[in-house]
């Protein structure tokens, strides 16, 4: 059965192209604005959850909308995957703060390191370059304990992913949905593969 993802639609314009590279992977996704109520989603039955990119800003719960009650709710229930200001609510979410960069990275292409095993990167060798939109990040000294911290970027050492110490959540700063990424798509494919157990636990 194909998986059934909704993604939380953050005002974005990489929205549709993180929709298609899901279609690809073999999923069934359906886009629901930050503005849906919690019974929205419930009613389309999803088996996986992603926060898509936007450009508001972390530290205005406007940007992101039902983002943060949808994460509350289906945590311990259904994988959940932030992409860029979805990343960022997942760090906000549990307790991390952000930073303003030095350097604004708009369509920078940076080399990831992979700082630990995941699952969500099974596959994708460390080293891999991945393109960056974006101002703000989860300032590293912040990530408490039920955050992990999965990659970050050779050239400034920001936080690149995160993932929860005993949930399926994970929050990528990068856009796995851009052409810059060339592992992207099998990144959506191992999301898709988990399920909401802890034994998918990497």
């Amino acid at each position: 059965m194909s998986p059934r993802v909704v993604v939380l639609d953050n005002f974005d314009s990489f929205t549709y192209n993180l929709v298609q590279y899901l279609a690809v992977a073999g999923a069934r996704p359906t886009v629901l604005r930050n503005t849906a109520e919690l019974t929205e989603i419930a009613a389309r039955h999803p088996t996986h959850l992603v926060l898509s990119p936007g450009p508001g800003s972390v530290e205005n719960p406007g940007s992101y909308g039902v983002c943060l009650a949808a994460l509350a709710h289906y945590t311990g229930r259904i994988p959940v995957l932030g992409v860029c200001l979805g990343h960022q609510a997942i760090g906000r979410f549990y307790g991390a703060r952000t930073t303003r960069l030095a350097t604004v990275r708009h369509g920078h292409v940076s080399t990831i390191r992979l700082r630990r095993t995941s699952r969500l990167f099974a596959g994708v060798p460390s080293g891999f370059p991945a393109m960056r939109y974006h101002s703000l990040a989860i300032a590293p000294a912040t990530l408490p304990a039920d955050l992990r911290l999965v990659a970050s970027a050779d050239d400034d050492e920001c936080v690149m992913a995160v993932e929860h110490a005993r949930q399926p959540v994970y929050g990528v700063q990068f856009h796995p949905e851009s052409i810059g990424t060339p592992a992207g798509q099998l990144i959506i494919e191992n999301f898709l593969s988990l399920t909401g157990s802890r034994s998918d636990r990497g």
